[in-house]
């Protein structure tokens, strides 16, 4: 299939941008040829690999110039790899071509906007089966294929070389966190996190966190020097990348060595529509704490999922996009906290089912699943190849869009 991608630029280190490369150099591997539309990239066209990245101004992810990309390419669907609320209604009702998203879900159940949006789909993709079961439930039929990770490269190392290439004590009880700062109430749970760990140090001063995000609120998140400062937390108990190397990107090597330096990684998210980092930090052998909420539920290996149904654990949330979102409280991030503690101390943090359950997320296993996806989806629209009318339907529908600024909203309701 000829298939125009939209989502982060690849060459941005974003997860949606690592994993557009990872996908669509598979999908090109197999037959397919992809046009990526990078919605955090300016300039020319751009040759990445076996492909090439476009991009123009951006505004809405990319949206403003997806129906001309569309025109220009003249491609068989339309693939997004974003939140689909991200997307205009008016740009998704003009397609001229199959949309197919890939979706991360949030929030249970299923966010009225996403549903919304989802009127204007062909097929869907759910990348957790808790996603296609939240779907399922609002009525839309979808595929699933998980993302994937390269579990050769994030595997459990010398945590000692890890803690010295990153300035930490050797010996001191270490809590990582990756994660984006890129709202507010924090997503990621980071205001609680920083909140609780000042009273934790209370109970075990020598104790060290580590903070891989952007520690500034220009992204729309918290501002983490402000809350710092408030809490009175000693600079010794805090690590914070510095927002130069955030902001032009890390190189692998250096996340991983956060995820072996730590003895256990912090993901209490109040949604996650995947959560790379949790799978990431197991593959390399190190537990997480993460809520009994979302994608969360089956990508929990070992550590301590929160119990996202007692209202003395936390409390759900009604997210701007219509559906639930879990926050815990500062008192059982607190207990989370002195649990690790104590696990570390008997020597039972778990690191072997860790790194087991990460390795189903490998590439070579969930490679194939999505070649079938695709697989699946060409059948669905091609039947029958580049002589098929469903073919002349998309030839005259980008016709009739160029003419007259419209077009039906899909295949299936032609």
């Amino acid at each position: 299939m000829r298939i125009l991608w939209v989502s982060d630029s690849p060459l941005v280190p974003s997860s949606y941008g690592l994993q557009t490369h990872e996908l669509v150099t598979r999908l090109i591997d197999v037959g397919h040829e992809i046009r990526v539309l990078g919605a955090t990239y300016v300039g020319a066209p751009l040759q990445r690999g076996n492909y090439t990245v476009v991009g123009g101004p951006v505004v809405s992810h990319g949206t403003e110039n997806l129906l001309n990309h569309v025109l220009n390419y003249k491609p068989d669907i339309v693939v997004t790899f974003k939140d689909v609320f991200a997307y205009q209604e008016d740009v998704l009702r003009r397609l001229p071509v199959p949309w197919c998203p890939i979706i991360p879900i949030d929030t249970e159940p299923l966010g009225v906007e996403t549903r919304q949006r989802l009127r204007f789909a062909t097929q869907p993709v759910a990348i957790t089966q808790n996603g296609q079961a939240l779907l399922r439930d609002a009525g839309v039929h979808s595929l699933y294929a998980p993302l994937g990770i390269d579990t050769k490269f994030f595997t459990p190392g010398n945590k000692q070389e890890s803690r010295e290439r990153l300035n930490l004590p050797p010996e001191a009880l270490v809590f990582g966190f990756v994660g984006a700062n890129q709202s507010w109430p924090s997503r990621k749970s980071l205001d609680g996190i920083i909140t609780a760990w000042a009273a934790f140090l209370e109970a075990v001063p020598d104790a060290v966190l580590y903070l891989h995000t952007d520690a500034s609120p220009q992204a729309g998140g918290i501002n983490v020097d402000m809350i710092v400062q408030l809490m009175g937390i000693p600079a010794k108990n805090l690590r914070v990348t510095s927002r130069f190397e955030y902001g032009v990107g890390v190189d692998a090597e250096f996340v991983r060595d956060i995820y072996r330096a730590s003895d256990i990684l912090l993901n209490p998210a109040m949604g996650e529509g995947f959560g790379l980092p949790v799978v990431e930090a197991q593959a390399c052998g190190t537990p997480v704490i993460t809520n009994n909420f979302t994608a969360m539920r089956e990508t929990t290996f070992s550590g301590l999922r929160l119990d996202s149904t007692d209202r003395m654990v936390g409390d759900l949330m009604v997210a701007n996009i219509g559906g639930f979102r879990f926050r815990p409280n500062t008192r059982t991030l607190f207990e989370a906290m002195l649990w690790t503690h104590e696990q570390k101390q008997a020597g039972t943090l778990e690191t072997k089912t860790a790194r087991e359950g990460a390795k189903r997320y490998d590439w070579k296993v969930v490679t194939p699943k999505w070649i079938t996806v695709f697989e699946e989806i060409e059948n669905l629209i091609l039947e029958g190849g580049i002589d098929s009318e469903y073919r002349q339907f998309v030839r005259e529908n980008a016709e009739r869009l160029e003419r007259t600024g419209d077009a039906r909203p899909s295949v299936l309701d032609s």
